[in-house]
């Protein structure tokens, strides 16, 4: 038995019904510069719906999803040469929707999920080899749809979801085994909560954006002077706010991308956090009816990339802000059929692209990948792959060290918009130093850079990041 699907869903389902009554198919289509894989699914399965992403930090992807047959959540991972898949939770009759992700510093996964057979709201997480498993809320007789989970510094859980029962947000923090603090976090008499989102930043302050079906508004929670203080993100059109994806950059401002459904539109919106003030603008506008499933990454520039299912062509799209400021939308997935739902993307330290999502016509668990848009890192000699970069992140004036083969002839660093700021002999053994500084003797700003190896005949290798902070 499967939870009720909110009417934004419906449409969906049913053009998947249609289209499936038509036709199977059973192979993706990757549209360059993108490259796909099938990470679960075959013959009688019906699994990935509802994933979630995380890259750990050798970048490699972890997925929490639904298997729709077997009423089970699913986890893989992908060890750097295969996937390994197993059942997270399968002990009651129908667990595992809504599922969120995330990982702790050691690659371990968190999971928020919906428990439908008995309406709560559960975690799991992996001890020792072992699944454990607890209920984070029972509020009320159905709570915990939509859940996002986070992890502060401490490495410790914090879910925010929308209690059905009640129709309030909720986000609950677990302080031990068995043991979780639970707060509403608007106890208005709106219906209010759909597509909860959560961050929680360094000092242990939860972030929540989430859909207010009686205003048509999306709404921001955060915890000031002890309470929830509430605000409107964005209102600018009469229902917007669907499918929320918040993030926050290292300055603790909150990114947040949402549709508007009143156009068609993906909206993405961003709080100053010393004015309080919110940024508005459409992401991907018309004529497709865009934005359904819409998740949201930064990258290491601190720029917003969104992943979607494209209402109109029924593929899977991306939209990603350069940085001139224009927003590039590219196609992922056009096969044949309804693809790119339940879409969760995340970018790595060198800015390549990741993302899960369902397959709706083969009924499968799909994985695309993208070469980091920042700069060109395609390897293309052994002799000039990845440096080793010391200290990194590195203060502001530092020398950092460069170390590769001793191939290499010299060392270039770039911006993220592609600009070669210095050009770095080696010292005959693969190594230089960079003193933070452009080739005219201008000291770089904090922020993230790139950079690669030259080997003697003048072929490039792959980039590395290198992190300025003051």
């Amino acid at each position: 038995m499967r939870a009720p699907l909110s009417p934004n869903h419906v449409w969906m389902r049913s053009l998947v019904a249609v289209v499936l009554v038509a036709a199977t198919y059973g192979s993706a289509h990757a549209v360059a510069p993108f490259t796909l894989e099938t990470v679960d699914g075959g013959p009688g399965a019906v699994v990935g719906e509802y994933t979630s992403m995380k890259l750990d930090r050798q970048g490699r992807p972890h997925i929490a999803y639904y298997d729709a047959v077997g009423g089970n959540l699913r986890y893989a991972h992908h060890d750097g040469s295969q996937w390994w898949i197993e059942v997270a939770d399968g002990a009651a009759a129908d667990v595992g929707q809504f599922a969120s992700l995330a990982l702790d510093t050691l690659g371990t996964p968190h999971i928020a999920y919906y428990d439908e057979t008995i309406g709560k709201l559960r975690y799991t997480t992996k001890v020792g080899g072992l699944w454990i498993r607890e209920v984070a809320d029972s509020s009320s007789f159905d709570c915990g749809w939509y859940p996002s989970i986070a992890l502060d510094a401490n490495q410790h859980p914090w879910i925010a979801s929308y209690d059905r029962g009640r129709g309030n947000p909720r986000v609950a923090r677990r302080i031990g085994t068995n043991r979780w603090q639970r707060s509403t976090v608007d106890t208005t008499f709106d219906l209010s909560g759909f597509y909860t989102t959560l961050a929680v930043d360094s000092a242990f302050r939860p972030h929540v954006a989430y859909y207010n079906l009686t205003r048509g508004t999306l709404q921001y929670a955060t915890v000031v002077n002890g309470a929830w203080h509430i605000e409107t993100a964005d209102s600018t059109n009469a229902d917007i706010g669907l499918y929320s994806s918040l993030a926050m950059d290292a300055r603790g401002r909150v990114h947040v991308a949402h549709m508007d459904l009143t156009n068609g539109d993906v909206r993405y919106v961003r709080r100053d956090p010393a004015s309080g003030t919110w940024s508005r603008e459409i992401a991907v506008g018309g004529p497709n009816i865009a934005g359904y499933d819409c998740s949201m990454t930064l990258d290491p520039a601190g720029l917003p990339n969104l992943s979607y299912h494209d209402g109109t062509t029924l593929h899977f799209a991306m939209a990603r802000k350069t940085p001139t400021g224009s927003w590039q939308v590219l196609t992922v997935d056009d096969s044949p059929g309804v693809t790119g739902l339940y879409s969760s993307i995340a970018s790595d330290r060198l800015g390549n692209l990741c993302m899960s999502y369902w397959d709706g016509s083969a009924y499968k668990l799909r994985f695309a990948r993208m070469a980091s848009p920042l700069l060109d890192v395609t390897p293309v000699t052994p002799g000039a792959r990845g440096l080793a970069v010391s200290p990194n992140p590195a203060p502001a004036g530092a020398r950092i060290r460069l170390a590769g083969a001793s191939t290499l002839r010299a060392f270039e660093v770039f911006d993220v918009m592609g600009r070669q700021l210095a050009h770095l002999p080696s010292d005959g053994t693969g190594r230089a130093e960079w003193d933070a500084r452009t080739s005219t003797g201008v000291e770089v700003e904090a922020g993230v850079y790139f950079a690669r190896g030259v080997d003697r005949d003048g072929r490039r290798g792959e980039a590395t990041l290198v992190t300025i902070v003051r």
